[in-house]
């Protein structure tokens, strides 16, 4: 049977709205206004494994990995910045019957996870080579008064976590993972 105690040792939880985009795309021949990201599902790699039947049995290997689409909602402005910015993401990729080039469209981005208390850096994401899939259809209600969100699927390479000690204070600068292999 588990006490206060137990509890007490596993210490502050971990909170979903502590975090922040600290880089993200820049098109220099498009300008805009910043964005803002209002909410992220993130998906970490997974494996497939292949079994290879020895001595009468399936032993298990790994074989491929795939990282699944990863959902950001967008608030959208009333310059509609997000969407003009999404439709010019979408000319590098396809425009006028061709295909873009991937080192024009493919961009990295960072997630970085912040702790409870302060705006000192926990944990961080390298998303690596992401391009938007999909962009939800937006409803606009004349009778609702509301805001607009853009939902927007994102295909990626890899997702990459770095992860530091809690008790540490890390600044966006010293934060260097170019070097992590992928």
């Amino acid at each position: 049977m588990r006490n206060i105690t137990d509890f007490e040792m596993l210490g502050d939880p971990l909170l979903s709205f502590r975090w922040e985009l600290t880089k993200f795309p820049n098109f220099p021949s498009f300008k805009f206004d910043p964005i803002r990201v209002e909410k992220v599902d993130l998906t970490l790699p997974t494996f497939d494994n292949i079994p290879i039947y020895m001595n009468g049995m399936n032993r298990y290997y790994l074989s491929t990995g795939n990282v699944d689409p990863i959902s950001f909602t967008f608030y959208e402005n009333h310059k509609m910045t997000t969407l003009k910015m999404l439709s010019y993401w979408r000319t590098l990729m396809y425009q006028d019957g061709f295909y873009g080039i991937p080192a024009d469209y493919k961009h990295d981005f960072e997630l970085s996870v912040l702790k409870y208390d302060t705006d000192s850096v926990v944990g961080l994401f390298k998303i690596v080579g992401a391009w938007p899939s999909s962009i939800d259809g937006t409803n606009f209600d004349d009778g609702s008064g509301g805001r607009i969100s853009i939902n927007v699927s994102f295909v990626c390479d890899n997702v990459i976590f770095k992860g530091f000690n809690a008790t540490d204070t890390v600044s966006y600068g010293d934060i260097d993972l170019d070097n992590v292999r992928i």
